[in-house]
């Protein structure tokens, strides 16, 4: 059985707003936007993810060459990444990040990290991009060199 975050006792949690003192500080929190897990998706899975509008969307590479994504990959690298804030949330026993973590798998959150992290330099092609180099070709078995003919 997996610790529940909804069982975590009160006291492990940071209270704030207790005391005199902590209502004249500045409360400070970091909470990841669709944004920061946008940039951990693309740090994560950057390799293997591509997005070209002018060929259809989201790419995945498979080792010879760029694919259209018609299984759905990126959106399960948005899971794994969804998957892992959920660990981290339930490692830390933190309510925040575990809240974190439902958005980044719920289905409006998933769209929102994909469509920020498509334009992602690191993710980001153009058909000219794909084709950079005329005398490359690339066959299932791996890309020929045609000035010399190996791969």
């Amino acid at each position: 059985m997996s610790p529940s975050i909804e069982k975590v006792p009160n006291e492990t949690l940071k209270r704030r707003g207790n005391s005199k003192a902590d209502k004249k500080k500045p409360v400070i929190s970091f909470r990841r936007t669709e944004l920061d897990m946008s940039e951990m998706l693309v740090k994560r899975f950057g390799d293997d993810l591509g997005h070209c509008a002018a060929l259809g969307g989201w790419h995945k590479w498979t080792k010879t060459h760029w694919a259209l994504d018609e299984s759905g990959h990126a959106r399960e690298c948005v899971k794994v990444v969804a998957r892992a804030l959920a660990e981290f949330a339930i490692e830390r026993l933190d309510r925040d990040k575990f809240r974190e973590a439902e958005r980044a798998g719920s289905a409006a959150g998933m769209r929102a990290i994909l469509d920020l992290a498509r334009s992602a330099p690191e993710i980001v092609f153009t058909p000219k991009d794909a084709n950079a180099d005329p005398w490359l070709l690339n066959t299932e078995s791996g890309t020929i060199d045609l000035r010399d003919g190996f791969s």
